[in-house]
């Protein structure tokens, strides 16, 4: 999630270059023996951290890929879930079917009698079908629990590292906000700095050209 701090630091760009055009204009302001401390180590540190908020924006940007990644396994899981569970459901039907003949003659024979040689043969039908049907149904099933757990598993995972990757990036965006801000308020501290010293030495060029900076800043 952009930081509404750093967006407004990012989109007045580095003061670098700003401050090398004051610079240009005054070679006094070179003279680190009267304009102290050097600005130029708080100005590195703080055009830098526009440069680590844009690598954390990256960085959170890419929190999309790894979701978008998830839905597609996901997807490609969910369809294969749906065929094995269709074909189950296709394999009770077909085994129903099949029994459904020798159930008729086990009700018959079981009213009123009949040839038990031909009954032995049909609970022999109704055995080799109903082991059929079962250990296909077990295969079936063990396959679609297997891929059900993959995919289980698999958003586990995501969850883990989507949480260990976004706490971190919520992490380094306030401490890269914090240090931020302490070398804004250096930079507008020094600058104040040298406009006393600016006044001190009778320097009114650079006092307005300094006083123009800081104002934008």
């Amino acid at each position: 999630m952009p930081n509404p701090y750093l967006d407004k630091r990012k989109a007045s760009g580095p003061f670098l270059p700003k401050w090398s055009q004051v610079k240009g204009r005054h070679k006094v302001l070179s003279n680190g023996s009267i304009f102290k401390p050097d600005i130029s180590q708080v100005i590195s540190r703080y055009d830098q951290s526009l440069k680590d908020y844009d690598d954390l924006i990256k960085e959170e940007a890419k929190l999309k890929d790894i979701i978008a990644d998830l839905m597609k396994q996901n997807d490609a899981s969910s369809m294969q879930i749906k065929s094995l569970a269709e074909e189950v459901a296709k394999l009770t039907k077909a085994a129903q079917d099949s029994m459904q003949k020798d159930g008729e003659q086990l009700r018959k024979f079981a009213a009123s009698g009949g040839d038990s040689a031909g009954i032995s043969e049909t609970l022999q039908d109704v055995v080799s079908l109903a082991e059929d049907f079962v250990n296909k149904r077990k295969a079936r099933w063990e396959e679609l629990d297997g891929t059900s757990y993959e995919n289980l598993n698999r958003f586990k995972k995501v969850r883990d590292q989507f949480k260990a990757k976004a706490d971190s990036i919520v992490s380094d965006m306030k401490k890269l906000e914090d240090s931020t801000h302490k070398c804004a308020e250096d930079i507008a501290g020094t600058l104040q700095d040298y406009m006393n010293i600016a006044a001190d030495v009778d320097h009114d060029e650079v006092i307005k050209d300094i006083k123009a900076l800081a104002a934008k800043f």
